[in-house]
């Protein structure tokens, strides 16, 4: 009995590997914490604790968000969401700065990710983080690792960052995502 369920664990394993990478069907992750974009690459850094700032949540665990999806368009829907400021950065590799505007809004992130995978693009974690942000004279690192994942949700906690993505949709003629418009309505009617 051991040894059979042994060989359903390792073949559902192998299963997922060969056939679940194909859809919207990766392990299932909801998490709060903040949306960055650093001069248009987007990036999840996760905090379970939303009465800290973007700075004081950097760590090594923000990871890049896959933006290149053709459906539903959740990575323009929210472009205009959140806080902004222009910051110096780096990349861990180079010894010049940039200059860039990063918006960053607090919200709560549910996407299908892809641990398991035959594209060693699908998940990778950096030796360093990729950047270095200088904010008032401290370094922050930003972008940890990198996981292929697929966006489901994207509700942010302010409702004017949340009306900003509802309208993206109606004020192009779009059909809405069922998800943003259940949570817009349930907030609407509190």
């Amino acid at each position: 009995m051991k040894y059979i369920l042994l060989f359903l664990l390792t073949f559902f394993l192998l299963a997922q590997k060969t056939f679940g990478q194909k859809s919207n069907d990766g392990l299932v992750v909801k998490t709060d914490g903040y949306l960055i974009n650093l001069d248009g690459d987007v990036i999840f850094q996760p905090c379970e604790d939303s009465t800290l700032t973007v700075w004081q949540s950097l760590d090594n665990r923000s990871f890049g968000v896959w933006c290149n999806q053709i459906h539903d368009n959740y990575c323009d829907a929210f472009e205009r969401c959140g806080d902004s400021l222009n910051v110096t950065y780096k990349f861990v590799s180079d010894t010049f700065y940039n200059s860039a505007k990063l918006t960053y809004f607090y919200c709560t992130m549910e996407s299908a990710m892809f641990f398991i995978g035959n594209n060693s693009n699908e998940f990778k974690v950096y030796d360093q983080p990729k950047y270095q942000i200088l904010h008032n004279g401290i370094s922050y690192p930003l972008k940890g690792f990198y996981i292929r994942e697929i966006l489901r949700k994207i509700i942010p906690k302010k409702l004017s960052d949340l009306r900003i993505m509802y309208h993206y949709y109606t004020d192009k003629g779009w059909s809405v995502p069922k998800w943003l418009d259940d949570e817009v309505d349930r907030r609407l009617s509190k």
